[in-house]
């Protein structure tokens, strides 16, 4: 990525390029570089690509509220949103180009180095030491954790960093989602419902956002189905998921299926503050402070920034 600073002189190091972590940086003076433990940028703004077309298997959506009006704005003008739905006042805005896009377009000018996982932070004086798996270490006078609250308490403790512990009673949702090609069945005429059965927490068609070239559904399953079958293999998740399909629509066929399982899908309920701050110059964000969506997580860095008085939007 753009604007690779040295270890030397970083003002911050953010952990987690989801779209908290990238609002938080695009936000900030200074430089700033973010640090990402998996292959991409999003988190749980993701999309998977197949020989058809893509499936959205996070986020389908978000919903236009004030938090999150400032990157929209961004992402009108990039041309890379669009109005899908309309749910009781609420406007839900979509990617014809998948919700991956909409995290790559915030990310076009930041310095994010992915594939590294931080293992420890050490204060050091005025500054936080950042150890990094296979890299070296980088120093910062501040650092902000927006990547999911049990991996950041999980940093933590490795850290030695004491921290409230009502941190640690914020409980996530386990996700099993199943991606379905080429079906034969009905969802409503929006291509999207929720709750339709007990154990399906929704359904959205692909092929609605324009995303896929036929029929294809992304099927949510709901906490408790999903925290009792995640273990399970894919294989035998695929076919509880189809039994279920079929009780909601007896014609249900598909071609092929794959699974996508989210450890940490959602926030069952929230911190009493939009961040923490464990430590001088050491920062909590994320939906697990702002509220369970992209609004949540905007919110909470909006609110981070604010503190940090390097507001730029």
């Amino acid at each position: 990525m753009p604007n690779s600073h040295s270890s030397g002189d970083l003002a911050t190091v953010i952990v987690g390029a989801g779209i908290c972590g990238l609002t938080v940086a695009l936000g900030l003076a200074g430089p700033v570089t973010i640090l990402e433990k998996s292959r991409g940028v999003g988190g749980r703004i993701a999309t998977r690509r197949t020989a058809n077309g893509k499936f959205d298997h996070g986020a389908q959506f978000y919903s236009l509220k004030p938090a999150i009006e400032p990157l929209h704005r961004r992402w009108v003008e990039a041309r890379l949103t669009k109005l899908w739905l309309e749910h009781q006042g609420s406007q839900r805005f979509a990617s014809a180009t998948g919700m991956t896009s909409l995290a790559k377009n915030l990310a076009t000018d930041l310095d994010i180095r992915l594939e590294k996982k931080v293992l420890k932070l050490r204060r050091e004086g005025n500054q936080w030491q950042v150890e990094i798996e296979n890299s070296e270490p980088m120093t910062a006078k501040n650092v902000i954790l927006t990547c999911p609250l049990p991996q950041s308490i999980e940093l933590l403790k490795a850290s030695g960093i004491s921290f409230d512990p009502r941190l640690a009673k914020v409980t996530f949702a386990k996700a099993l989602v199943g991606l379905y090609e080429d079906v034969q069945g009905v969802v409503p005429s929006s291509g999207y419902t929720e709750t339709p059965t007990e154990t399906i927490f929704s359904i959205s068609d692909q092929s609605r956002k324009g995303l896929s070239e036929k029929s294809a559904w992304t099927v949510v399953m709901d906490p408790k189905f999903s925290d009792k079958n995640f273990d399970s293999s894919d294989s035998d998740i695929l076919s509880k998921i189809t039994l279920e399909l079929k009780k909601l629509e007896p014609s249900f066929k598909c071609g092929a299926a794959q699974l996508k399982k989210w450890r940490y899908s959602h926030p069952l309920e929230t911190y009493s503050s939009s961040f923490a701050q464990p430590q001088a110059g050491l920062f909590l964000a994320g939906d697990a402070f702002g509220g369970p969506s992209l609004n949540g997580a905007v919110a909470s860095a909006t609110a981070l920034l604010k503190e940090l008085s390097n507001e730029r939007f």
